[in-house]
């Protein structure tokens, strides 16, 4: 079996898998008071293709117990996510970790980093994640609010603005999509 193949079609392993996922992550930047979100993304990979078991986000604040966000596949071995973290103050430093485990009997487990947690602060700003609404954003001609899925996908979530979602944009076009007005009076930098 199969009729007409070779004669040795078929090959297997035995043996158990100690190889941890493969986590491939930009770490997050300071993040603006006024987002709605913090969006996570990480590129995961394992040894076997037997498939990822877990993907989170481990967070915590201050002394606050932590807290975890699951990352859904994204397709191409990419997880995104994004969770809020209610009441943020100017300043206030946030950590995390991502934590994969695989489809082993025995999972194995990575994060990254490896030690330690990223961290981040929060600072003035101006942030939109556009999940629930525009952001407050203007605009005219060819630029849409909405989910261009399924030819294209958002960075987290699943809205966007962008020029014509269902489609490509016409040649010579000029458009304007506008933010503001923004208070800058008290930015130093």
């Amino acid at each position: 079996f199969p009729p007409g193949g070779s004669q040795n079609p078929f090959h297997f392993r035995i043996g158990i898998d100690t190889t941890p996922p493969h986590i491939d992550h930009e770490p997050l930047r300071d993040q603006p008071l006024d987002a709605a979100r913090m969006a996570f993304m990480a590129q995961v990979t394992d040894n076997l293709n037997k498939g990822i078991d877990s993907v989170r986000v481990i967070h915590a604040r201050g002394n606050d117990p932590e807290g975890s966000t699951t990352l859904l596949a994204a397709g191409n071995d990419i997880y995104k996510g994004s969770t809020s973290f209610p009441g943020l103050q100017l300043g206030e430093g946030l950590r995390y970790r991502i934590q994969v485990a695989d489809s082993a009997i025995v999972p194995n487990v990575a994060t990254s980093p490896d030690t330690g947690w990223n961290v981040f602060q929060v600072v003035r700003g101006f942030g939109r994640d556009f999940e629930d609404n525009d952001g407050g954003l203007s605009a005219d001609d060819l630029w849409e609010w909405g989910s261009p899925e399924p030819l294209l996908h958002a960075f987290s979530g699943v809205n966007v603005w962008g020029t014509n979602l269902s489609g490509v944009y016409p040649e010579d076009a000029v458009a304007s999509l506008m933010v503001g007005p923004v208070d800058l009076s008290n930015f130093t930098t």
